[in-house]
């Protein structure tokens, strides 16, 4: 259109177009962008998707509609024949334009004096008009309705009080709970790795559980009860490993006790009976007592080498490396030799037991440290809903576990588990002589059968039953301290 000879006429009017259409152009992408804005706006209010911060940053880029609105009213690219019977249109020129246009590309056949009058005549009508006339700065009612009518539901959809937040407030504080577990988990991960008393497939197993546990912590879309699911579960494997180490402590009593040893005298019979009944603190004791007493005679030292040699022999196969100390105990041939392996022994017995004693400790401080993640959890999530959140079986809300070091672990917390329901334990009542009266509370009796009789079967009852309770770790020692005090010394404990 640069050679058109009607250029320069039609510049004036043809800034005063692009102006126009690129206010109008404006005006229908505000419309655009603030239609966006309130669906995002009430999609916001219909589902937990975003803060209203969020959603402000989301809502930033539609704050570019109008320009691009503008941009496209204002430059879009139009054939020169639709532009010009526009220019027609709005100043009443009546197709002057078109027909200067297509004389001028040769799509009308006439005599140059012709195509000259017309295009003399054209320049004139063309000097004689208001651009701005034609195509005034102003908006049409409905652009302006629909702008100020979609803008005041955007503000109302934007700053009347969301119910969603609470919910998107609720997810973020369960999330950072989760991120805290998450990073509790990685700690005891790395405690895992260090532990010598689990094999490589138990530690493999469990590492696996804790990462597992872990992801599930990070993820954002997780549910609560997933979460609590992936600690249980962790928890579990734990819980398992110390009752495996707690049957292979039984194991061991069973096989000390079930040894066929030699008579004890006087002065061993109080090591014999600590080794019997696997109790490794009393047996390093009476170790002791007998290194710093009197010298054993030499009957005395036969028969508890004797008597040890079988122990060790006895403890071989669930214990070797207590079948290793009682054995290398049990080869002193004179009385300076038994002072010296009496005192080794004692040594070992207090090593191991040390050992062993650290092992169950860290074993429940890293279950104490998943039972409190859950509850951890179970808080947050009570906290967040103002309801009853996840309630776990046996767990309070104090977030208490018992080996957690706790001084009151039978708190108001733990009453939902002491109160709960439970087994019930039958001890066997021997029946003397025809007589099946039962006895009230305040009656005396006087006891017809010995004691270390009664307890091998009392004991037994109860250790069936606490295998089949899932006890809380503190408890279940608490329990066997409990039986290993009423133990008479030649019974072994459940």
């Amino acid at each position: 259109m640069r050679d058109f000879p009607l250029a320069a006429a039609l510049r004036p009017l043809q800034r005063a177009v692009r102006r126009y259409d690129a206010l109008h152009g404006a005006a229908w992408g505000s419309a655009i962008g603030l239609t966006l804005a309130l669906l995002l706006a009430l999609a916001a209010r219909l589902a937990p998707l975003w803060s209203r911060s969020t959603l402000l940053v989301h809502l930033g880029p539609l704050l570019l509609c109008p320009l691009g609105g503008a941009l496209w009213g204002g430059w879009r690219p139009r054939p020169v024949i639709e532009q010009l019977r526009r220019l027609e249109r709005a100043t009443g020129l009546a197709e002057r334009l078109s027909t200067a246009w297509e004389l001028h590309a040769g799509s009308i056949t006439s005599s140059p004096a012709l195509r000259e009058a017309q295009g003399a005549e054209t320049a004139r009508a063309l000097q004689g008009l208001d651009p701005r006339r034609a195509f005034p700065l102003r908006l049409s009612p409905a652009a302006a309705i629909l702008n100020g009518a979609l803008l005041l539901a955007v503000l109302a959809a934007l700053f009347i009080p969301n119910p969603q937040e609470r919910v998107l407030a609720e997810r973020a504080a369960l999330q950072q709970a989760a991120a805290r577990q998450a990073e509790e988990l990685a700690a005891q991960m790395e405690a895992v790795r260090e532990l010598p008393a689990l094999s490589s497939a138990e530690r493999e197993r469990l590492l696996q559980s804790l990462e597992t546990a872990r992801q599930v912590l990070l993820d954002p879309h997780a549910a609560p009860e997933a979460r609590q699911a992936a600690l249980l579960e962790a928890e579990q494997q734990l819980a398992g490993l110390r009752q495996a180490q707690e049957d292979a402590a039984r194991q061991l009593q069973t096989a000390l006790a079930a040894a066929p040893t030699e008579a004890p005298t006087e002065r061993t019979q109080a090591l014999l009976a600590a080794l019997q009944r696997g109790d490794l603190a009393a047996a390093e004791t009476a170790a002791r007592q007998l290194a710093e007493g009197e010298a054993l005679s030499s009957e005395e030292q036969a028969a508890l080498n004797a008597a040890l040699a079988q122990l060790a022999e006895a403890a071989q196969a669930v214990d070797p490396e207590l079948a290793e100390t009682l054995a290398a105990a049990a080869t002193a041939r004179d009385a300076g030799e038994a002072t010296a392996a009496l005192q080794a022994l004692a040594g070992e017995l207090a090593q191991q037991q040390q050992e062993r004693a650290a092992e169950e400790a860290q074993l429940a401080g890293l279950q104490a440290g998943l039972q409190n993640g859950r509850e951890q959890l179970a808080a947050a999530q009570q906290a967040a809903t103002g309801e009853g959140g996840f309630p776990q079986p046996g767990r309070g809300a104090a977030q208490h576990s018992e080996d957690s070091g706790s001084a009151a672990p039978y708190g108001p917390s733990a009453s939902a588990r002491l109160q709960g329901a439970g087994s019930e334990i039958t001890l066997p009542r021997a029946v003397v002589n025809g007589d099946t009266s039962s006895t009230g509370p305040g009656a005396e009796t006087a006891a017809r059968v010995p004691y270390y009789e009664v307890y091998p079967t009392y004991a037994e009852a109860a250790a069936a039953a606490l295998s089949r309770q899932p006890l809380p770790p503190g408890l279940r020692a608490s329990i066997h301290s409990y039986f290993s005090a009423l133990a008479p010394a030649d019974a072994a404990t459940p």
